[in-house]
């Protein structure tokens, strides 16, 4: 009877079930469209609460070009939507773009979790 009451009481004051966490990623959209003109959101999650998130821009030559800010990732699993902007904000050249999303400020060739890399193929610069 005792155990019955304390599973009982244990029961009615637990926290519902926890939601599941998306699993760590990143993307953009739309994803067409003239890149020296595109203006897409980012979506990154799964880089924890409270951290700030950064792009890393790798041209096809694979050595950096530029590294933005993107916004600080919030919520319980690290989420973030940024609001419309340049997917390029610089001027490219035709090849494959890398687009490292990253809680490093630094850009490493060799990165430490967590990261997400995109490849981005551009026909015309």
């Amino acid at each position: 009877m005792f155990v019955i009451l304390l599973l009982l009481l244990a029961l009615a004051g637990a926290p519902p079930a926890a939601a599941a966490c998306r699993p760590l990623g990143a993307d953009f959209s739309p994803s067409q469209g003239d890149p020296s003109k595109l203006r897409v959101r980012f979506t990154v999650s799964g880089f924890g609460a409270n951290r700030t998130v950064f792009l890393h821009y790798i041209g096809p030559n694979r050595h950096l070009r530029r590294t933005v800010r993107l916004g600080i990732a919030r919520g319980r699993c690290g989420f973030l939507r940024t609001g419309y902007r340049k997917l390029f904000p610089f001027t490219t050249r035709p090849g494959t773009w890398r687009l490292r999303f990253s809680i490093r400020r630094t850009y490493q060739a060799r990165a430490t979790a967590p990261y997400v890399t995109i490849a981005v193929p551009l026909l015309r610069g």
